[in-house]
């Protein structure tokens, strides 16, 4: 199955993760690849959004070589990293090691007062859509074979 078709009930709960004035390189991406155009279904998911300040983290070199056109799948594939099916609230969570959109694990840990999805922390959770929940994250997500672009 292709990174698309795991997007098709996304646009509603992305769409509520990018209206925030801190998501414009999210959106400026989800934009690029045509995620916010997709249709809509009865799944759910969470997604795990990050912030503008979390993109200025990425080199600039290599964000810029993600978002050139010939690279859409492989940022596709970042974006399918930050989310999981069904939509969890952050009390709801499933802890431990788990599925992302596009087939690799992800860890989500408990510490303390905060929640970890990798190396990231969930600065502001349970931001609900029709289709699923949004939680800001402080860092982006990357898939460890996402080292280098193509």
């Amino acid at each position: 199955m292709s990174a698309d078709t795991h997007f098709d009930s996304l646009a509603n709960a992305l769409q509520s993760a990018v209206k925030a004035d801190s998501f414009k390189t999210l959106a400026k991406i989800l934009e690029l690849t045509g995620l916010l155009q997709i249709g809509t279904d009865e799944r759910s998911f969470t997604v795990f959004a990050p912030t503008d300040a979390a993109f200025a983290e990425v080199p600039a070199q290599t964000l810029a070589e993600l978002i050139r056109p010939e690279n859409k799948a492989q940022l596709i594939e970042i974006l399918g990293y930050h989310v999981i099916p069904g939509g969890f609230l952050l009390k709801d969570i499933p802890v431990g090691i788990v599925v992302t959109m596009t087939g690799e694990n992800l860890s989500i840990q408990l510490e303390h007062e905060s929640v970890r999805i990798n190396d990231a922390i969930v600065i502001q959770a349970d931001i609900t859509a029709k289709d699923g929940v949004v939680h800001i994250v402080d860092k982006v997500l990357l898939p460890r074979q996402t080292t280098e672009v193509h």
